[in-house]
């Protein structure tokens, strides 16, 4: 039985889990403002003030539950379009994974439509994406390495 992602509702999730998506949701707009105001650059060197150490941390290994679970949360933030975008959700959702001692990298993809270039970007983990639209992603030519 295929999942209808956007059925979903926010009440669905855990209390402790409730709690974590609407902040990071709070962040992921605040962040979306903060990417019209200033460069990538700069927003990138502020998170890197919130993130902890990789030494205080160890990178923990999730169940795939927990990986669903997270996979839930970034697919009901689509609800939130266009008040946060790809971008800003995906840097919200990796600072939150971070913070929680689960280590994600961050990935840019392109393709052309027509004549009009398009971005993406998501969060893996493993090599898995965490972004519940895989076959969206497969048409995206990623960057060689990972950006943030």
């Amino acid at each position: 039985m295929k999942t209808k992602w956007f059925n979903i509702p926010p009440r669905s999730l855990e209390s402790p889990d409730k709690w974590r998506f609407w902040r990071t949701i709070a962040l992921a707009i605040a962040l979306r403002l903060v990417l019209k105001l200033t460069s990538f650059k700069t927003v990138g060197r502020y998170l890197k003030r919130f993130e902890k150490s990789h030494d205080d941390i160890p990178n923990l290994i999730i169940t795939a539950n927990e990986l669903k679970m997270y996979r839930i949360m970034i697919r009901l933030s689509y609800k939130f379009w266009p008040a946060i975008n790809c971008l800003s959700g995906s840097l919200a959702f990796k600072l939150m994974l971070q913070r929680r001692g689960i280590h994600t990298i961050l990935r840019f993809g392109v393709m052309k439509d027509g004549n009009k270039l398009r971005s993406h970007a998501w969060l893996e983990k493993d090599g898995y994406p965490l972004d519940p639209d895989e076959h969206v992603i497969k048409k995206y030519r990623t960057f060689a390495e990972a950006i943030l």
